[in-house]
């Protein structure tokens, strides 16, 4: 069974950190609510906007997926 970190139990987080398509991904911001990637583009602030009208309230999770040649920074 896969270890998990305490930071990693919302569903969210879960489903980035098993997430295998990412690459699809690659360059942009996603906006992930429960299991499901609700958003996605360019521009932080429009992909929040999208992903606000879903969620309806509730925050998004919001990630920059690094370029393929990039490492992903975390900012904790």
């Amino acid at each position: 069974m896969k270890k998990r970190s305490a930071s990693m139990n919302s569903p969210e987080s879960r489903f980035l950190e098993e997430m295998e398509d990412k690459e699809q991904y690659s360059g942009l911001w996603i906006a992930i609510s429960g299991a499901k990637v609700v958003a996605s583009g360019k521009n932080i602030g429009d992909v929040y906007a999208k992903a606000a009208k879903y969620t309806k309230g509730k925050a998004p999770l919001l990630v920059a997926i690094p370029d393929k040649d990039e490492e992903q920074t975390l900012i904790l």
